[in-house]
């Protein structure tokens, strides 16, 4: 497990470690790779992901190298997903026991996976979530995993975390090492804009059938795209229900106001068991979670009593007796991918989904669908793609440039070099022969005054 405070390189370094476990690249679309020659991934950061979009969990099968950032391969592509679970938020402390329980399903599917693949090593990607909470739930994946190993990417403490691993470590006999953490000073991108990145590229993949495929993304607006249109009420009836994480609305609300939660948001795809029982389950005990003051005991430690009931639109929803909505077994349940709703139709009883998820796939698992709304971001690329694209294609009409020149056309470059910050070198990558380079020595006075040396 490579576990560290956030930006300490702990992605980086699984993607070098990945691919120096894996002895040669694979052959392209080759199903049958030598055990010694797989690498087995288990992601656990649900803000910044490697194979998928943000707000999953995953294992997977690598049998090619990673030389690419997370948004170059939002999928699984020429690597094998074993399973994953849609955990709905970007970090662990919105729900730690889900969290939890997600991790602990997807380690034992691993256990299950190195039967076949004996020589298979394991990599944990985990959150950076260390502070508080985070570091007990750490400390609980990590004795209850039985790794032989743990990394932790920094050498500067904080002391009471390098403290609780050690002890961590001490009762699973577990090797435990401290690296240098590796952080940059030339980042340009926050972590929403990374995860807007990812979701996006995930959004525009071309649909394609099965494991083992190169991704190719569709690079129209997706109001261009057509949707899947599924029926949520009627004898064509395609999903079980839809459900909501975290603090649970009354039933006047959701009967009112389902549809416009639900509309132009991200959705998880989550295929669960034929019985209505897969979609319930109470938690264990975990020691490192704190139980919410504000949920009575006696209700706080009852079962699960999940049902499903329809609003006045027929749209169907899960339902539960606690005061927080009853999210899916991960025994029981796994993701299928996510989706975003483009619009509810409740004339017809039809939901307007796109998903790069296949659609064979989606058959093979109706009814027993849930489509599960959490926390994560407002997908405000999406409703901006035609606007942008269509200034784009009005600036290269009005400008006559080519397809292939971009939009800076050269009247706003001959301003640029005018500019006092602006410099001009030879030897540039565009048709002008020039590049455009920022001076360092910048000062700041207001416009129209002269500085000492004119």
């Amino acid at each position: 497990m490579v576990c560290g405070p956030k930006g300490a390189g702990k992605s980086t370094f699984c993607r070098i470690l990945a691919n120096a476990l894996l002895k040669k690249a694979p052959a392209v679309g080759n199903r049958n790779v030598p055990d010694n020659e797989c690498v087995a991934f288990l992601d656990l950061d649900p803000g910044q992901p490697e194979y998928s979009p943000p707000g999953d969990l995953s294992l997977l099968r690598l049998q090619s190298w990673n030389l690419g950032p997370p948004f170059s391969h939002p999928t699984s592509g020429l690597n094998h997903l074993v399973r994953a679970h849609h955990f709905g938020h970007v970090s662990p402390k919105e729900d730690p026991r889900r969290y939890y329980r997600c991790a602990l399903d997807l380690f034992d599917h691993y256990r299950h996976m190195a039967r076949e693949f004996k020589s298979c090593p394991l990599i944990i990607n985990s959150a950076g979530w260390i502070q508080g909470s985070g570091l007990e739930l750490l400390s609980d994946l990590i004795h209850g995993m039985g790794l032989t190993d743990v990394i932790y990417m920094s050498t500067s403490g904080p002391e009471d975390v390098v403290d609780t691993l050690h002890r961590a470590r001490s009762r699973s006999d577990v090797t435990f090492h401290q690296l240098i953490s590796q952080p940059t000073n030339f980042a340009t991108r926050t972590a929403g804009d990374l995860r807007m990145m990812q979701t996006l590229s995930y959004f525009h993949v071309n649909e394609s059938e099965g494991n083992y495929h190169e991704i190719r993304w569709n690079p129209w607006p997706l109001n261009g795209v057509a949707p899947l249109v599924i029926h949520y009420a009627g004898p064509k009836q395609a999903i079980l229900a839809v459900t909501i994480l975290g603090d649970a609305p009354s039933l006047g609300f959701l009967d009112s106001f389902l549809n416009s939660v639900l509309d132009g948001c991200v959705v998880g795809v989550v295929a669960v068991d034929q019985s209505i029982g897969a979609t319930t389950g109470e938690y264990e005990n975990i020691e490192s979670t704190e139980q919410d003051e504000d949920v009575p005991d006696q209700v706080a430690n009852t079962p699960d009593d999940a049902s499903i009931l329809r609003t006045a639109t027929g749209l169907p929803y899960l339902s539960s007796s606690k005061y927080t909505t009853s999210p899916l077994s991960p025994d029981r349940s796994f993701s299928l991918g996510q989706a975003l709703i483009r619009g509810i139709d409740s004339r017809n009883k039809t939901i307007h989904l796109l998903t790069p998820i296949p659609a064979t796939t989606l058959q093979a698992h109706s009814p027993n669908i849930v489509l599960v709304r959490g926390s994560l971001d407002t997908p405000t690329w999406a409703y901006r793609e035609g606007f942008e694209f269509g200034k784009a294609q009005g600036r290269v009409r009005d400008r006559k440039l080519g397809a292939n020149e971009g939009f800076d056309g050269e009247e706003k470059r001959k301003w640029a070099e005018r500019q006092a910050w602006a410099g001009i070198v030879d030897g540039g990558r565009r048709s002008s022969g020039k590049v455009r380079r920022v001076r360092r020595d910048i000062r700041y006075r207001p416009v129209g005054e002269a500085s000492a040396t004119e």
